[in-house]
């Protein structure tokens, strides 16, 4: 609902709106839905977690969640739409999008403005703390301080 109103606003007061987007399968979106009011690209992406994965980011620096929304052909995307139609402004809906803003700034200028959907750590954080299971405990408690960094 949030992106919808944003494009639509935005649409609305006279800016040409071009969305890239992550299709999961978890909240899949017909495009169609924004095509009257913005030049709307989907890029699928299996956000399903996945065990081993799960466990191996117990030590990587980027947090588990945020792995699971990098995508290279969303990227390859990204740098192509903005190539194309040079933006002005870069908006990013939530902190997952975050991680291609190095990519971003390799092709473009514009300012980005992240609007930041949660403080995703203090969700993962209250979860830990209600969590009974130990090593679910200590999992989350990880998880959770890794993302207040990446945050």
């Amino acid at each position: 609902m949030a992106t919808y109103n944003v494009t639509k606003y935005l649409n609305r007061f006279g800016h040409q709106v071009v969305l890239a987007s992550l299709n999961t399968k978890k909240h899949y979106q017909d495009p169609k839905v924004l095509a009257s009011i913005a030049k709307v690209y989907t890029t699928d992406i299996d956000t399903t977690i996945h065990i081993p994965r799960l466990l191996m980011g117990l030590f990587g620096r980027i947090p588990y969640n945020v792995k699971r929304f990098i995508s290279s052909e969303f990227k390859l995307v990204l740098e192509t739409i903005i190539k194309e139609h040079k933006p002005s402004v870069i908006h990013l809906e939530g902190i997952y999008l975050s991680v291609y803003t190095g990519a971003i700034k390799k092709v473009s200028s514009a300012p980005l403005v992240l609007r930041s959907h949660n403080v995703e750590y203090e969700i993962w954080e209250r979860n830990a703390q209600n969590e009974k299971n130990p090593l679910k405990k200590f999992y989350l408690k990880n998880l959770s301080n890794k993302i207040r960094k990446f945050e």
